[in-house]
């Protein structure tokens, strides 16, 4: 069309000054039209980037909905995880009696968080007397068999009292 419009004004005008002016007339259109064309140019970038966002918003969602599933996948892991944990071999422990120069007690094994059951209690006596037994002690401290739970290996002992006026039978000396 712009060529059109400029045969037309060389036709009309004929002589060089006026092919001057519309050379200059040429060269102003030629700036609209790449500034329209420009203009033209950002509107359909401007429209392509809009279509774009609204693609990249429904990825998102659809993102977001696939991630929602992958966390709904690692929750109902998690889940399945603790529960083959919990169907898994419970951790068991040992309970060493030392009986501390009595009679031997035997070891017991007991799930960790639960009680240990008292044993029968030892007996004690050697070449200076007879011992009573008196408790069953934990690094220093009575152990209750009623409300302690094992957490761990545990060694107990046990303590002893001297029976007084007890007098050992005679032992012929070597």
């Amino acid at each position: 069309m712009l060529v059109f419009v400029l045969s037309v004004c060389l036709i009309c005008c004929g002589g060089k000054e006026e092919s001057s002016k519309s050379s200059e007339k040429t060269s102003e259109i030629q700036s609209v039209e790449s500034v329209e064309s420009l203009e033209e140019s950002q509107s359909q970038i401007e429209s392509e980037e809009q279509s774009q966002s609204q693609s990249d918003g429904e990825e998102s969602a659809s993102d977001v909905e696939s991630s929602s599933d992958i966390e709904s996948s690692s929750d109902e892991e998690s889940t399945s995880e603790e529960e083959s944990e919990s169907e898994e071999v419970d951790t068991y422990y040992t309970v060493t009696f030392d009986s501390n120069g009595g009679s031997q007690v035997a070891d017991a094994t007991v799930r960790a968080g639960d009680k240990v059951a008292k044993p029968t209690d030892p007996k004690k006596s050697d070449k200076d007397g007879e011992y009573e037994f008196v408790r069953w002690l934990y690094n220093g401290v009575e152990w209750n068999f009623d409300m302690d739970t094992v957490s761990g290996d545990i060694t107990l002992v046990a303590e002893w009292r001297k029976v007084e006026g007890y007098t050992p039978p005679f032992l012929p000396e070597d």
